[in-house]
């Protein structure tokens, strides 16, 4: 494999350059609008997987609270 020339070397810098200069930066109206649109999709996600671990939790209390399900040493 060649050696790069200083004009090759020139080209790639200038090439490498460009590429970030041309780069354009989002909209904040369209940014925000999806930023929102994220954090509600989290609320969402968070709120739900939440209510299932409280059911579950609520469901295993009072299936040993009432007998139906027992665990060797603990007495309710």
């Amino acid at each position: 494999m060649a050696k790069k020339t200083l004009d090759e070397k020139r080209v790639a810098d200038t090439r490498y350059l460009y590429h970030f200069e041309k780069v354009v930066a989002p909209r904040l109206s369209s940014v925000q609008t999806n930023t929102h649109a994220l954090v509600i999709s989290d609320l969402q996600k968070t709120i739900f997987i939440t209510a299932v671990i409280l059911s579950l939790q609520l469901i295993l209390f009072f299936a040993l609270k009432n007998h139906f399900v027992g665990i060797p040493g603990i007495s309710y």
